[in-house]
């Protein structure tokens, strides 16, 4: 049988939890000045409280022993609940609407022990919760719309839901989805959190939008998966963000975001472009060990502490550097092999733009790979670049970089045009298995102190061309550590202002050179020879020896 209770007033608690089935239950704009107890209704029809009025708690959901509330439609539309209002173990086969509900404390729908929840759609959009909603381990098969909510304290959204759209939603402590399944779009565009967003631990997404919401505390993706686009623009963020070991196989767009802590993607696999244009970050960027297939966009970021796209182990063959001449085999840069599973390029990156970027630490690079270009041009570095340990790069752009520390290349291989162009660094170290198999070009730099090339291995043009070197050019000749020049090198130093030259000064007396065979010096000038232990070998030569090797020198 049906039940009307449109419109009616109980002055005290109403009570139907005995009436097992009935058809449709009417009872819209009724005001209950006590509890209200429906728990275990089955109903075959819709069950309206639209625009209702209870005073204190509302009971709608199933009872013990596995008992489910079942309904075909459930209406709470514009309802008022003066207490907590509960549909813990509540099954929904068609629509819940609770568009405009007003609950004072909390709202239960999750599922618990024997009873579980299960809805297709649910409508919650601008609902008042004062406490918290919790909808933990809820299953829905259709989409749940809670634009414009406002929740009190915490959101608990731990199930599986198809579509979820939470734009504009305001939640006065944390939204935990920490292990969700959102198969459809879950969109949180111009959310507010006040305390944390916990998104990860094995969480699965079809695409998300996060883009202008603002998060109180921490956004925490990690170990989660998103097979579609991941839209963070202009997200602002109190704390840090953890993305660590996530799988991302949309376009991942973060442009202007920012954080007043952390970005950590460190192990992430993305294979479509990453946008991390203009972000800004109060701490470390961090990307070690991340696998981009997809071009990865850092233009005029702005970085609060150190950026690291670093592989954290070193490659297999680094690990048997000869202790005896220091030469290394060719580096593997991509992961060990598991069994039966196919390898991943660890700090693996098909292209790079960091123009117009601002690190406040160092960048370190160590162990990367870049397939494509490396475009630093105009970077502000605030300390070390490391390049070392194994990294490959293609083409280098750091034309117009500022580096106020030191540029270190070593047990690296640049298979591409390397262009310095104008840069300023306190000092430049490309040695020790540097190899730079195309041009090297510095047109103009600046170095603070010491450029060191000493066991360096170029096979074309190295053209330094107008540039400034307050402290030595160091080059080395002897078999452990001199610095290697093909047939086809060839070295300009003109109009070059240099403070001292190092260059093994009794090597040409064993048929040794750390120079190439073509040398353009027009307008070379150093203020003396030298520098570092080399200096009493210097005087001693001058003062107690011939001039011969002076003269083979020159």
């Amino acid at each position: 049988e049906d039940l009307g209770l449109d419109r009616g007033r109980i002055a005290g608690y109403l009570s139907a939890a005995g009436a097992s089935r009935i058809g449709s239950a009417n009872c819209e704009r009724i005001k209950v000045g006590g509890y209200a107890n429906f728990r275990g209704l089955e109903c075959s029809g819709s069950v309206s409280f639209e625009g209702g009025d209870f005073e204190s708690d509302l009971f709608l959901g199933g009872r013990e022993l596995g008992y489910q509330a079942r309904y075909l439609d459930l209406s709470l539309a514009g309802a008022s609940v003066g207490g907590q209002l509960s549909m813990i173990g509540t099954v929904c086969e068609g629509n819940c609407d609770m568009q405009g509900l007003t609950v004072a404390a909390d709202l239960y729908m999750q599922s618990k022990e024997q009873l579980y929840s299960r809805f297709n759609s649910v409508e919650l959009t601008e609902a008042k919760i004062g406490n918290q909603l919790d909808m933990d381990d809820v299953s829905c098969t259709g989409d749940v719309d809670m634009q414009g909510i406002d929740v009190g304290t915490d959101l608990y959204m731990r199930g599986k839901f198809q579509g979820v759209a939470l734009t504009g939603a305001k939640i006065g402590g944390q939204l935990l989805m920490s292990g969700v399944v959102c198969r459809g779009r879950l969109s949180m565009q111009a959310l507010s959190i006040v305390t944390d967003l916990f998104m990860g631990t094995g969480s699965e997404f079809a695409e998300v939008n996060l883009m202008g919401a603002k998060v109180g505390g921490q956004l925490d993706l990690e170990d989660a998966k998103c097979s579609g686009a991941l839209k963070m623009q202009s997200l602002v963020v109190g704390e840090s963000i953890l993305m660590n070991n996530s799988k991302f196989s949309g376009k991942l767009e973060l442009g202007r975001l920012e954080t007043r802590g952390s970005l950590l993607l460190r192990n992430i696999e993305a294979t479509q472009e990453v946008s991390l244009r203009r972000v800004t970050t109060g701490d470390t960027l961090d990307l070690t060990d991340a696998t981009i297939a997809g071009s990865l966009d850092l233009y005029g970021a702005r970085v609060g502490g150190d950026l690291r796209m670093r592989r954290a182990s070193e490659p297999e063959a680094l690990r048997h550097v000869s202790q005896d001449n220091g030469s290394v085999e060719e580096a593997d840069s991509c992961a060990e092999k598991d069994v039966g599973a196919p390898p991943r390029c660890l700090a693996s990156f098909k292209s790079v733009l960091l123009r117009n970027a601002r690190v406040s630490g160092y960048v370190d690079m160590d162990g990367a790979t870049c397939h494509g270009m490396l475009d630093m041009f105009t970077i502000d570095v605030g300390g070390y670049l490391y390049m070392r340990k194994g990294a490959r790069f293609c083409s280098v752009d750091l034309s117009d970089a500022k580096i106020h520390g030191s540029v270190i290349a070593y047990q690296v291989t640049f298979n591409g045009p390397v262009n310095l162009d104008a840069l300023r660094a306190d000092y430049l170290w490309l040695k020790r298995d540097a190899s730079f198999l195309q041009s090297v070009t510095m047109l103009s730099g600046e170095i603070v102190h010491d450029v060191d090339l000493s066991g360096a291995n170029f096979a074309s043009k190295v053209d330094f061309s107008g540039s400034r070197v307050g402290g030595s050019l160091i080059l080395d000749s002897d078999a452990d550590s001199g610095t290697r020049w093909s047939e086809a090198s060839q070295f300009d130093l003109r109009n070059v202002e240099l403070g001292i030259l190092r260059d093994a000064p009794r090597a040409s007396l064993y048929g040794l050179t750390p120079w190439p065979k073509v040398l353009r010096v027009t307008g070379f000038n150093f203020k003396r020879l030298g520098g570092g232990d080399e200096d009493d070998a210097y005087e001693r030569w001058v003062r107690n020896g011939s001039s011969d090797w002076y003269l083979e020198w020159l």
